[in-house]
């Protein structure tokens, strides 16, 4: 049977991991003013903040079974959570402009080379957003990973 908390664990480190290699990804594109790059990091980084809909809303539904378990701590679980709500509204953000970006040079042309670099500096702290967030989400049931 798939609960939430399997598809919260299966699904949560996409989000990260998607976000750092779409953000190399699009450094590389900017730097070498690669079209087809750039639109594949766009494509990569929208798609990191779509999964993450299904990582808030499982760990939502996990949150309620989690937290009757012995030895889960609800001070880590509590942080986890609101760190949570800010990395899924910064990475539905960041999807958001990918998208857009994507939109503007595939059917304008533009040269959105300002614009990519702001992405990859707001990917850059998306990223952080997202590692923080599974820091403190280890922390819940891990003991050895709490201060």
């Amino acid at each position: 049977m798939i609960d939430p908390i399997r598809i919260h664990l299966a699904l949560n480190h996409f989000p990260i991991f998607a976000l750092l290699i779409g953000a190399l990804i699009l450094l590389f594109g900017v730097l070498y003013s690669k079209e087809l790059i750039i639109k594949t990091a766009l494509v990569i980084i929208f798609f990191s903040g779509i999964v993450g809909v299904a990582v808030h809303f499982s760990g939502e539904e996990a949150e309620h079974v989690v937290e009757k378990l012995a030895g889960t701590s609800e001070h880590y679980l509590e942080e986890h959570e609101e760190l949570g709500e800010t990395s899924f509204t910064a990475g539905l953000i960041l999807s958001a402009l990918s998208l857009a970006l994507f939109l503007i040079l595939q059917y304008t042309g533009r040269n959105i080379k300002i614009a990519s670099w702001l992405l990859f500096v707001s990917c850059v702290i998306v990223f952080g957003l997202y590692f923080t967030t599974a820091a403190h989400g280890g922390k819940i049931r891990h003991i050895e990973l709490r201060e």
